[in-house]
């Protein structure tokens, strides 16, 4: 399955894209969020990415911008998770502030009500992370409640709009 928008391809996550997850994961950008990984970790978790639709039947995509990955987008709902989300990580520095992210979740979040089914949606964004709080905004979602992860960590569920008006 592949998604696109007028800037972006989405893409099944592959082999091809451990790379740059890999990459942010070793970033300061990813440190200032708490989630530096090893490559070790990285590979791990990516592998887990890729296995999210195996075992879901859904899953995130990957977003490429001139044939290359800038971020991770979509459908989710690891184990031990409360509900099913709408997330998104924009990998590539370079393309922040451009809209990027708020066109590859948009287009996600529509494929997740009208392809999947979904009737509700949610994103789950710690408190401190205001780029994401910004983006659920402006996708038009609000807070919802708070949870603490399995891990323990807290953060909010911002409950997005069903563009057909269903709860």
């Amino acid at each position: 399955m592949t998604l696109s928008t007028p800037r972006l391809t989405l893409v099944q996550p592959g082999p091809q894209h451990l790379d740059a997850h890999a990459a942010f994961y070793a970033s300061p950008r990813a440190a200032a969020r708490g989630w530096q990984a090893t490559e070790h970790e990285s590979w791990r978790n990516f592998a887990g990415v890729i296995g999210h639709a195996a075992l879901r039947g859904f899953g995130p995509f990957v977003a490429e911008r001139d044939g290359r990955a800038i971020g991770l987008f979509g459908p989710w709902h690891p184990g031990g998770q409360v509900e099913s989300e709408i997330k998104w990580t924009l990998w590539d520095a370079a393309s922040e502030g451009q809209g990027l992210a708020f066109e590859a979740a948009q287009a996600t979040r529509a494929y997740a009500f009208d392809t999947l089914g979904w009737t509700t949606a949610a994103s789950f964004i710690t408190p401190d992370n205001t780029r994401s709080i910004a983006l659920a905004t402006k996708l038009g979602a609000a807070p919802d409640r708070d949870w603490h992860t399995p891990s323990g960590k807290l953060v909010t569920i911002w409950r997005h709009p069903n563009p057909k008006g269903a709860a």
